[in-house]
């Protein structure tokens, strides 16, 4: 009886096991049933459609959160092609037609083409032209195309004008412009000259007579305009204007022996005012082979041209000095100066000196004349007048002049020579009135250049045996003119 009791007891505990872990195990089931069902709530919506038709769920749309993220990649940012940065440059290579200064006749209709070079490194594209500038435009027109062309080629480029009906001296000024509207500090210059008109006749008058008497026609004298004799110039043609832009007629036209002015507040003429006016000068010099420094002491503004060529530029207010060093060949060369003053002082100097000949003595080839040039002017400028051979430099010309053609008074001298000498101390003995300077190997050893009577100096320069070049600069003034050199050991 126990043993049975005891082990029903013990049936009914494992079946009341067996029961609470079902139980558990359903309440689990449902809970997992209750979750998977309010995610399919939450995440499914759903559509009533009337007519009884089931619901049907409406897709889930991806959103940026929804989809996987991947990390960004470092990769390598392609560096952009490097820009050509286009540099506009021109330079003139000839004046085809109409050279400056060319005569014309008043309305005569005429075209001026320059040959033009690309010197940039970028094509000339379309769009670039030839505009007008200042000066006179000469019925020429505002613009003209240029033709496209690439870095170091040439082209003509052809402008119709007319020349002016009036006499005088006209010129103009063009310049280049870029297609992108860039303007290039080359000038196109045009520069041409008009006769002055000569006396017109004058038609004869009738006088009235008394009736019945034929008219007799009488002619009344009317006295002829004066003509001014022709310039003749033997120096520079300097044509002076009333403006400082070198615009329209020039006031007046002469020839002046060199470009060495300082007028203060003066003016170069009783034609021309005393400011705001400008000059031009023009001449043909020729020149030996050789290199060459080219001087400009100028108030106000100056520009320089050689055989066509822009060599200095300094066209603004305000005083300064200025040079440029060029090499030539034997021949004659074109040279043109403008200037202009617009208030105040006003001066201008222009000269220039041989830095190195491309023919010179050989340095140690000894000479026995000296080789002289004279000048007609006092400060060795320009061409020499007169060149010769002089045996010694041993001259007293009292108030007379040194040679045919040349001054008695304001001229200059160079003399030079290349001397054999022996090693030692030497006494260099010079007499002069007025002024000189004597080089040994292009050391100054002696400096007189001033203004003075008569007068002996000497030094003492010691010298290495050899050929030594030897140079004597000389200048006379006024009244008597005197130069003596000698040397001893």
């Amino acid at each position: 009886m126990d043993v049975m009791s005891e082990s029903s007891g013990r049936s009914k505990s494992s079946l009341i096991g067996l029961l609470l872990l079902g139980g558990v195990a359903l309440v689990a089931m449902f809970l997992i049933l209750l979750q998977s069902r309010g995610e399919e709530t939450a995440v499914t919506p759903t559509t009533a459609v009337s007519g009884g038709a089931l619901p049907t769920a409406i897709p889930i749309m991806s959103t940026v959160a929804d989809r996987p993220t991947t990390s960004p990649q470092n990769t390598a940012t392609p560096s952009p092609p490097t820009a050509v940065t286009c540099q506009y440059d021109a330079s003139l290579v000839a004046d085809v037609t109409v050279p400056d200064d060319t005569i014309m006749q008043p309305g005569q209709p005429f075209v001026k083409t320059w040959r033009v070079r690309n010197t940039g490194n970028c094509d000339w594209a379309e769009g670039t032209a030839v505009v007008f500038e200042t000066g006179d435009q000469m019925e020429g027109p505002d613009a003209v195309p240029v033709s496209v062309i690439t870095p170091g080629e040439t082209v003509d480029i052809s402008i119709p004008m007319t020349a002016p009906l009036e006499g005088g001296t006209y010129s103009g000024v063009w310049k280049l412009r870029m297609a992108n509207g860039a303007l290039l500090d080359r000038l196109l210059v045009v520069r041409i000259l008009v006769p002055i008109p000569t006396d017109t006749a004058v038609p004869p008058t009738m006088t009235p007579v008394p009736t019945g008497t034929p008219p007799i026609p009488t002619v009344t004298a009317v006295p002829a305009t004066p003509v001014p004799p022709p310039i003749v110039v033997t120096g520079w043609l300097g044509e002076y204007f009333n403006n400082t832009s070198l615009n329209g007629p020039s006031v007046l036209v002469r020839d002046d022996p060199e470009i060495n002015f300082n007028w203060g507040v003066g003016t170069p003429s009783n034609q021309v005012q005393p400011d705001n006016f400008s000059v031009r000068w023009t001449r043909s010099i020729p020149f030996s082979a050789g290199t060459y420094t080219f001087r400009v002491d100028s108030d106000d503004g100056v520009r320089f041209w050689l055989d066509g060529q822009l060599i200095i530029d300094e066209w603004h207010i305000g005083a300064g000095q200025y040079e440029a060093t060029l090499t030539l060949l034997d021949g004659s060369h074109d040279l043109r100066v403008e200037y202009f003053d617009g208030s105040g002082l006003a001066s201008i100097r222009v000269w220039w000196q041989i830095a190195s000949s491309s023919t010179p003595v050989p340095p140690n080839v000894a000479e026995a004349d000296w080789l002289g040039q004279y000048y007609t002017n006092p400060d060795l400028l320009g061409s020499p007048q007169l060149i010769r051979r002089d045996p010694i430099i041993h001259f007293d010309w009292g108030t007379g002049a040194p040679a045919a053609g040349m001054p008695s008074n304001n001229f200059s001298v160079l003399w030079t020579r290349n001397v054999q000498f022996t090693q030692g101390n030497y006494i260099f003995t010079v007499t002069v009135d007025d002024g000189m300077r004597l080089y040994i190997d292009d050391q100054l050893i002696i400096d007189e250049w001033q203004d003075g009577s008569r007068r002996t100096v000497e030094t003492r320069y010691w010298l290495s045996a050899g050929v030594h070049s030897v140079r004597v600069e000389y200048y006379e003034r006024l009244a008597n003119a005197t130069i003596q050199v000698s040397w001893r050991q």
